[in-house]
């Protein structure tokens, strides 16, 4: 049995199930799904977190209008203050939200096209309810916050270009992640197609490797906070990030709070196990396999990238938003001063 975070309990395989039971009723039936509940994030192994978020896929009026007003900025890159960091973050929102907005809203011509099937209102209706309760939404993302980093960085922006990395390549995750849910949609509308296959594995794919990344660019930013600019030298030069941090684990974690250097470690080797290496180095990868074989990822292997996802989301969302924690950081701080001399 799965233990369940709601205080439920069902199999594994029943909750696998769920999404592929809701997709045949919608379509034999003609009918909405029930609200959908999905995988939050797939840790520890033996726990899975159901969630019903209620989050929304439509950016709040306010969101809207602060777009409509940076359409007409010019570029503010490079960053050179704090109010250039906040319009690029406003960037990235916008740059996210469309992508998440083109994938999941079909056309016209698309809709006339499957509307013979009579399904296509239930199966929008559907996956848009998968977007909005199975993965956590970028327009609601309050981590990292970069005009506040910039002030925190004291103007370094050698300091600053590592909390920016690390900001780019979750945009950058997040667009993956919801191009990987609307390559799932085309799966299933065209099970027939090759062409669709080829999308949902490139995204499963590209969604992998830019997790991948993402960890070590965290990875190296807790060093540089905890350890300062010296140590993350040292990190970015070694062969092994993971061995480097297991390594100086005991250091890393004195202060850190909380402190889930091992938890961040064991989460990246199963991230690595099932998916990552599998596909950089070996073959017969389970992305590749699902996607051209059974012609869909509705199955542990899209919920379980989902579920990492997840997992980077809600860290980063919690214990990235209050920065007020890294004027405690002698290390950090120290880096800042010294690269100001």
């Amino acid at each position: 049995m799965v233990k369940i975070i709601s205080n439920l309990t069902c199999s594994k395989n029943d909750c696998i199930a769920w999404y592929n039971i809701s997709m045949e009723l919608t379509e034999k039936n003609h009918m909405d799904p029930e609200p959908i509940k999905t995988l939050l994030k797939i840790w520890p192994p033996d726990t899975i977190h159901l969630v019903n978020p209620g989050s929304h896929i439509s950016p709040s009026d306010n969101f809207a209008k602060q777009l409509k007003i940076l359409n007409k900025l010019s570029p503010v890159y490079p960053i050179r203050n704090a109010e250039d960091a906040a319009k690029f973050d406003m960037e990235l929102d916008l740059f996210v939200f469309k992508i998440m907005d083109s994938a999941i809203n079909l056309t016209n011509a698309q809709k006339t096209k499957i509307a013979q099937k009579k399904t296509a209102d239930c199966c929008v209706t559907c996956l848009k309810s998968l977007m909005s309760n199975s993965i956590y939404q970028y327009t609601n993302f309050d981590g990292l916050p970069l005009d506040v980093i910039y002030k925190k960085c004291k103007g370094d922006y050698r300091i600053f270009s590592i909390f920016l990395d690390l900001k780019i390549n979750f945009a950058n995750l997040s667009a993956y992640t919801y191009e990987l849910l609307g390559a799932e949609y085309r799966v299933l509308n065209n099970p027939k197609l090759l062409e669709p296959r080829m999308e949902l594995q490139f995204f499963a794919n590209a969604c992998v490797m830019s997790c991948r990344s993402t960890w070590d660019k965290l990875l190296g930013l807790i060093v540089l906070v905890e350890s300062g600019k010296k140590k993350y030298d040292n990190y970015i030069g070694s062969t092994s990030k993971k061995k480097y941090i297991r390594k100086h684990l005991k250091e890393l974690q004195e202060n850190m709070r909380p402190a889930c250097l091992e938890e961040f470690l064991a989460v990246i080797e199963k991230l690595d196990n099932t998916f990552r290496t599998q596909e950089a180095h070996g073959s017969g990868g389970n992305i590749r396999n699902t996607a051209f074989s059974v012609g869909s990822l509705s199955n542990t292997v899209l919920l379980e990238i989902i579920g990492h996802y997840n997992y980077l989301h809600e860290y980063l969302d919690n214990y990235w938003h209050d920065l007020t924690f890294l004027n405690e950081k002698n290390n950090f701080i120290d880096s800042c001063n010294t690269s100001e001399k």
